[in-house]
């Protein structure tokens, strides 16, 4: 019976906050008439996220009739994340807030190194930069990392990167480096769940990311999808031409080998900006590189989509 109590205690507070946290104002009594609980019970509720800090009291409601009712806001500053995402050549560094906004942003010029100086210095570029925005750091809930490569199902070890150099790494040194709670995440996968939490909600997709390397996700009822090893959707190895360019992975004419950002950079001294600024003036030589490259592209969308029958986002740099 307890038990049973107490799963009715956290399934009222999770409904609460959720109902807070999608309307922009919103009253006490507002809330019991749209979920169907008593005032008493709503008002308890209200109370201990008051003492989390998690809502904020606004300006009265005004009514033509009765008594004034007091608004009441989700506070998005309550809590922060932070985010690092980490290539051969630099780092981007992102902080966001509760309802997913962002609060700072940043990209450092980087090289990796596979070393404990590396992360030292990652330690101490964030804590500046922490410092240097204003955030309380006592409100930061962890920090995800994400990688160009195979990451741990427990999120917590690089299992391998192609890009980066490296196999079975642990960043546990930057947990301990910085008092706060450190997930490792696969980068596609990683930009699928902030893409498709915006865009999704509850649908299904596969995102397709394109950038130093070839990857994707598949995204259902809202999640992205983690196969038994997180090793799914492994798409730069997808096979696209019968004997073409060898890949590192031993076999020839992949996806990531013809679809690969730098396919088309190299090609303008590796500016992807200055490619696109050749295309759009009509250069010929561009032109054509163009046109092989969607052609390449457009076989492997269509392999996702005969694979899965679902909606392809494409994103990348």
């Amino acid at each position: 019976m307890k038990n049973n109590m107490l799963v009715i205690k956290k399934s009222n507070r999770s409904r609460i906050i959720d109902l807070i946290y999608e309307q922009d104002k919103i009253s006490k009594q507002d809330i019991a008439y749209s979920l169907g609980m008593s005032l008493p019970t709503v008002a308890s509720h209200l109370k201990q996220l008051r003492e989390e800090n998690l809502i904020l009291d606004q300006e009265m409601f005004e009514f033509s009739i009765g008594r004034k009712a007091r608004a009441i806001q989700f506070h998005a500053n309550a809590r922060y994340s932070i985010g690092i995402e980490i290539t051969p050549d630099y780092m981007d560094l992102i902080v966001l807030n509760l309802k997913k906004e962002v609060v700072g942003q940043r990209r450092v010029p980087k090289k990796y190194q596979k070393s404990s100086a590396y992360i030292q210095e990652i330690g101490q570029i964030l804590k500046d930069w922490i410092a240097e925005i204003g955030i309380d750091q006592s409100r930061i809930l962890g920090i995800s990392v994400a990688v160009p490569g195979i990451v741990s199902l427990q999120c917590d070890e690089i299992v391998s990167s192609y890009i980066l150099g490296i196999q079975k790494f642990r960043i546990g040194a930057l947990e301990e480096l910085l008092g706060y709670p450190v997930w490792i995440y696969n980068s596609p996968k990683a930009a699928a769940a902030a893409e498709c939490s915006r865009i999704l909600r509850q649908g299904s997709a596969v995102y397709l990311w394109i950038d130093l390397n070839i990857g994707a996700a598949l995204v259902l009822d809202g999640s992205v999808f983690h196969g038994s090893n997180n090793r799914e959707l492994e798409i730069s190895h997808l096979k696209i031409i019968a004997d073409g360019k060898p890949h590192y992975c031993g076999k020839k004419g992949c996806f990531g080998d013809y679809c690969e950002v730098r396919e088309l950079s190299n090609y303008t001294d590796g500016s992807l900006e200055r490619f696109f600024e050749k295309l759009a003036a009509g250069d010929e030589k561009i032109s054509r590189v163009w046109e092989e490259y969607t052609t390449y592209l457009a076989r492997g969308v269509d392999a996702l989509r005969t694979l899965f029958d679902l909606e392809i986002i494409l994103e990348g740099s």
